[in-house]
């Protein structure tokens, strides 16, 4: 089920709402989550486009497979997106529902 980016960002924000850490500070690493998430998203169209490897020319013009650069990227991307949300305590057994806090 594909998420959208606005609902994946209210949804980051609402939980911070809810830990009361809706501050400067921490809506500014929402925003570089969102750049991440949106990074993310790139990365596994240039996957899904070309694949996980795929057929280019040398620098002397002979045809060959190259693993894509994306593969790797993507990892590095989706690692530094699960920092973030360690750094703001947001985890599927962190979430707090609206209700929880009356």
């Amino acid at each position: 089920m594909a998420v959208s980016k606005s609902k994946v960002k209210t949804s980051l924000l609402e939980q911070l709402r809810l830990l009361q850490a809706d501050k400067p500070v921490f809506l500014s690493l929402v925003d570089d989550y969102m750049k991440l998430w949106t990074t993310k998203e790139k990365l596994l169209k240039d996957i899904a486009t070309r694949g996980i490897s795929f057929e280019d020319y040398s620098a002397n013009g002979k045809l060959m497979m190259k693993q894509n650069p994306s593969t790797k990227e993507v990892v590095a991307v989706s690692s530094q997106m699960l920092k973030i949300l360690e750094q703001l305590h947001i985890s599927t057994t962190t979430l707090i529902a609206e209700d929880e806090i009356m």
